[in-house]
């Protein structure tokens, strides 16, 4: 598997490496990966299709529980974000 690493990180694995601290990139790059494991967001079980199915149908439950606002909102995401345009 060949894998792109982001320059500044490249730069960063390689001075590892002329520290004396890893053998290799390849090296230096598994130890961090070791290191700091799956990201915490990441699902520990896969979610069953019944469970997605109850999930989903609780959120069309609490949509159609709000009433309409009867005029058109602007729910873009630069309305909501300007400063993220």
């Amino acid at each position: 598997m060949q894998v792109e690493i982001p320059a500044d990180i490249e730069q960063i694995a390689k001075q590892a490496v002329m520290m004396g601290a890893y053998d290799s990139v390849a090296d230096y790059i598994a130890a961090m990966v070791r290191e700091n494991g799956l990201p915490k967001h990441a699902p520990v079980e896969p979610v069953s299709p019944a469970s997605a199915d109850e999930w989903i149908n609780e959120l069309k439950a609490i949509a159609t529980s709000h009433a309409a606002t009867g005029y058109p909102v602007d729910d873009s995401r630069e309305s909501i974000y300007p400063d993220r345009g």
